[in-house]
């Protein structure tokens, strides 16, 4: 069982629940976890000298549903795999392919706290010694009291493409009382098809991944963001959403059709390359920042300024060209062979049609 509340009490009433409950079937339940020290001394146990599961004594960290959580400082950490540490990273052996799958395939991340990094592992195995490094607040909240009705809360998506791959990266934006907070919520990543695919088109896909990004956050979360902003510096992809996408190709055609199903077109905004942080996912100059303090894990810099301070709109996004079907207008004139407005009577036009079929068989 893994459970979050928002105060110490309801914590402390939580727990003493679930045990009343397992007692009545005769189930002894312990083992308990918690960031609080508070919590940890109510509940009674004696948890020195009690193993604890999964705890890796090196990193002082358990695991918990996958996740390395360090409950002292309440972070997210990860841990490379150690066959990767004791030959791979040091450079005692190039590694296979296969063996750079199996590595990649062996860090699980699902909520896409390392997209921007495992993007780089899929042709770089090298970064992965960046992995040990991070370190991700398990709270959204910091500064901003408790989720109340009052709160503005906002959700943010931002997607990007390049000839190497698409990603999608989401958070929160929190606005209390003149305070503002923003928080990394989720993110994905996606390497571009061996076949060559135009950036247009990886940049729709990118915008398709962000929208379902966003549905997920939407399903599994507790917090409903008031609003919804989906950030894209293509302007192909926003031009495809304001315009009629029959007029486009199917393969244009069929993922805004999927994107309008699921969002607003009000939701859409422009932003520019340099202020887009799902770059970071898509761009393999260098290795990312994987600092506490770098814009992939707070978002970028005006997002914890007032919505006056955000990026200009422009005026029109334009149209394209760019995938538009292609249409063959073609005009015949056609001479009939029996022109029946030169004929008065019915009987002259019937004698007439049966010459003209008369002839028409003898050359057959």
């Amino acid at each position: 069982m893994l459970y979050s509340v928002e105060s110490e009490e309801e914590a402390t009433k939580l727990v003493n629940d679930v045990r009343s409950i397992y007692a009545e079937g005769g189930f002894e339940i312990c083992g308990w976890l918690s960031n609080s020290q508070k919590v940890l001394a109510s509940l009674g146990e004696n948890r020195i000298g009690q193993k604890k599961l999964n705890q890796i004594e090196d990193l002082g960290t358990e695991k918990v549903l996958g996740l390395w959580w360090d409950t002292g400082s309440d972070i997210l950490t990860f841990k490379t795999p150690k066959r990767c540490g004791q030959y791979l990273l040091p450079g005692q052996q190039v590694p296979t392919k296969r063996e750079v799958l199996r590595t990649l395939m062996s860090v699980f991340d699902p909520i896409g706290l390392l997209a921007n990094i495992l993007m780089y592992l899929k042709t770089w195995l090298n970064v992965l010694r960046e992995v040990e490094s991070v370190a991700a607040p398990r709270c959204y909240r910091i500064a901003t009291s408790s989720i109340v009705e009052t709160n503005e809360i906002q959700l943010h998506v931002f997607v990007d493409a390049s000839e190497n791959g698409y990603a999608t990266v989401a958070y929160f934006r929190y606005e209390d009382g003149g305070v503002i907070e923003c928080a990394f919520v989720a993110a994905k990543t996606r390497v571009a098809p061996l076949k060559y695919v135009s950036i247009p088109r990886l940049e729709l896909e990118a915008a398709k991944i962000g929208m379902r990004l966003a549905h997920s956050i939407g399903e599994t979360h507790r917090i409903a963001p008031r609003r919804r902003f989906f950030w894209s510096d293509s302007r192909d992809v926003l031009c495809w959403l304001r315009s009629d996408h029959r007029r486009y190709s199917k393969f244009v055609a069929a993922r805004v059709g999927e994107i309008l199903e699921n969002t607003d077109i009000s939701e859409w905004f422009w932003i520019s390359t340099k202020l887009n942080v799902a770059d970071e996912g898509t761009k393999w100059q260098k290795i990312p920042d994987l600092s506490p303090s770098s814009r992939w894990f707070r978002g970028p810099d005006f997002l914890w300024q007032r919505q006056s301070a955000w990026p200009d709109q422009p005026e029109s996004h334009g149209s394209t060209d760019n995938e538009m079907n292609l249409v063959i207008n073609i005009h015949a004139h056609r001479v009939p062979v029996i022109n029946f407005s030169k004929y008065s009577t019915w009987e002259k036009l019937v004698r007439i049609v049966a010459y003209g079929l008369r002839f028409y068989k003898n050359l057959r």
